[in-house]
C-alpha cells in the first residue's frame, strides 16, 4: 500500500493491540509493514484470548482486540458495548498436530483416544482450547479427552512447541496455521470437520484515538494490506462479498460460524468504508 504518512503523521502514543498469541507472526509483519508505511507506532500485548478479553474489561484501555476466534470473544465485547467495529481476516480450523517422531498417527479423535499416545490440549481460556471442547463436547468425545490429557497448556503456540520439542507429548490439536508454523505433521479428523475460526479484529470503545485504530484495523483486514500477510502463513482467506448468501439464504456451520466469515453471526459489521477504501 502507498505511504500516506504525510496525511496522518507519527503519533505520540502507541496503537495499543490485544492479540492472541497463535496469531502473533502475521500480526508482526503486518504492524512493522504498516508502522514503515504510516510513520506510526504500535504496541501488541500477547496472550491467550479469553485472558485478553478479561484483561480488556478489567482495564478499560486499549484500541485493537484480535483474538484467535470472532466468536465468541468479539461478539461478546460487542454485545457489552466494550468494541464498536469489527472486521474480518482470514479463516482457521483445527487438525491434529504430531510429533515428528510419531510414525503411527491416528486418523480421528476416537482412534487417538484408543490409543497410547500422549495427547495434549489448550487451557479453554485459548480459543483453541475452547473450540476443542466445543466440537468435542457436540459429538461426545470432550470428557475423555478432557480425562485422558496428558497436558493442557495456556495457549496453542506453547501447545505446538511441546509437541515439536520431543518432550513427552505426542500429539495435540491445534489450528492448522500453528501446526504449520511449528513444522508439524497433521491430519484433519472427521470430529473436527466444522471446527473453523473466523479471525477478526475489533476496535476497542476506550481507544484514546478511535480514527487511529480504525484506520489500522482496515488496514489489518484490507486485501492490499493484512490479509495476503496473513495468507503467507498459511491462514486461509475469506470468500469474496458476492459469494456471501443473503439473511433469507444464509446457512451457518453448526460451530456458529458463516462459512463465508463475512459476518459472524452476533457481531455487527463495520459501519465505515469497506477494508482496503
Amino acid at each position: 500500500m502507498a505511504s500516506d504518512r504525510a496525511d496522518f503523521g507519527p503519533r505520540k502514543k502507541p496503537l495499543v493491540v490485544y492479540c492472541a498469541a497463535g496469531l502473533r507472526t502475521a500480526v508482526e509483519q503486518v504492524l512493522a509493514r504498516y508502522e514503515a508505511d504510516r510513520g506510526e507506532t504500535t504496541a501488541l500485548q500477547l496472550g491467550p484470548s479469553g485472558a485478553l478479553e478479561a484483561q480488556i474489561r478489567l482495564s478499560g484501555k486499549g484500541d485493537l482486540y484480535l483474538p484467535a476466534a470472532a466468536e465468541p470473544f468479539l461478539s461478546r465485547l460487542q454485545s457489552d458495548g466494550l468494541v464498536g467495529d469489527v472486521l474480518p481476516i482470514a479463516r482457521m480450523r483445527l487438525v491434529l498436530a504430531y510429533s515428528p517422531r510419531v510414525a503411527e498417527r491416528p486418523r480421528s479423535i476416537s482412534e487417538l483416544l484408543d490409543s497410547s499416545l500422549d495427547v495434549g490440549v489448550c487451557n479453554v481460556q485459548a480459543a483453541a482450547g475452547l473450540k476443542t471442547k466445543e466440537a468435542l463436547a457436540a459429538v461426545g468425545l470432550w470428557d475423555r479427552l478432557e480425562r485422558s490429557a496428558t497436558a493442557s497448556l495456556p495457549t496453542v503456540t506453547e501447545l505446538a512447541e511441546a509437541v515439536r520439542d520431543g518432550g513427552r507429548l505426542e500429539a495435540g490439536i491445534v489450528w492448522d496455521t500453528t501446526a504449520r508454523q511449528f513444522g508439524l505433521p497433521l491430519v484433519e479428523p472427521p470430529e473436527l470437520a466444522e471446527a473453523h475460526a473466523i479471525v477478526g479484529v475489533g476496535v476497542l470503545s476506550s481507544s484514546s484515538d478511535p480514527s487511529a485504530a480504525q484506520r489500522l484495523a482496515r488496514y489489518l483486514a484490507a486485501p492490499d494490506g493484512g490479509r495476503p500477510m496473513f495468507a503467507e502463513h498459511g491462514f486461509a482467506g475469506l470468500r469474496p462479498r458476492r459469494e456471501e448468501a443473503t439473511p433469507a439464504r444464509a446457512s451457518l456451520h453448526p460451530t456458529g460460524l458463516n462459512p463465508t466469515g463475512l459476518n459472524p453471526p452476533g457481531l455487527k459489521p463495520s459501519t465505515g468504508p469497506a477494508p482496503g477504501s
